[in-house]
């Protein structure tokens, strides 16, 4: 991944592909979100707008459609504030913040007493930042990092009985 940044070609990588093409797609409705919602699943505009902020790349008439409800559009409208290089890094910045988080999340949380010592929060962040999705997501600007904490505080949250109606100690089937 670093190879194919460091030798880019604009915003192509050394080995091919748009680099943050995700991300582009997010900034792009995000801005959209706030300039002119109307067509913010106008294929034809998302595809001028991603073509006018990588210029001199060409996308060669591609367009990454955003497939997401408005609400992720106005998210992500908060970077569009910021140029998109400036947007970019603060994304990812923030991707491995929240990435951080959630290793100590799950490291004092989900992760049996048994194994905590055994398991430090810096081997499980080894394991977490050499992965193949955890690269493809900064890679490519993707939101996982956010999906995934989520998802980790909300089993964290069934696991301590903070939502009573459903809790996933009471489950069937779920080994205590």
């Amino acid at each position: 991944m670093l190879i194919n940044v460091v030798f880019h070609r604009g915003w192509v990588g050394k080995f091919g592909g748009i680099i943050d093409v995700d991300f582009l797609c997010f900034y792009s409705s995000g801005l959209m979100y706030r300039t002119s919602i109307e067509d913010l699943y106008n294929i034809g505009a998302q595809a001028q707008l991603q073509q006018e902020f990588l210029k001199p790349t060409s996308l060669d008439g591609t367009v990454n459609i955003f497939p997401y409800p408005p609400y992720v559009a106005h998210a992500f409208s908060i970077f569009s504030c910021l140029p998109l290089n400036e947007a970019l890094s603060l994304f990812t910045v923030f991707s491995v913040l929240i990435s951080l988080i959630k290793i100590s999340l799950i490291h004092r949380f989900l992760i049996p007493d048994r194994l905590k010592k055994p398991l430090t929060p810096i081997q499980l962040g080894i394991i977490l930042f050499s992965s193949l999705r955890f690269i493809l997501n900064i890679f490519f600007g993707q939101n996982t990092s956010l999906t995934l904490i989520l998802l980790t505080v909300i089993v964290i949250a069934s696991l301590k009985d903070f939502f009573p109606f459903f809790s996933l100690k009471s489950s069937p089937g779920i080994v205590k």
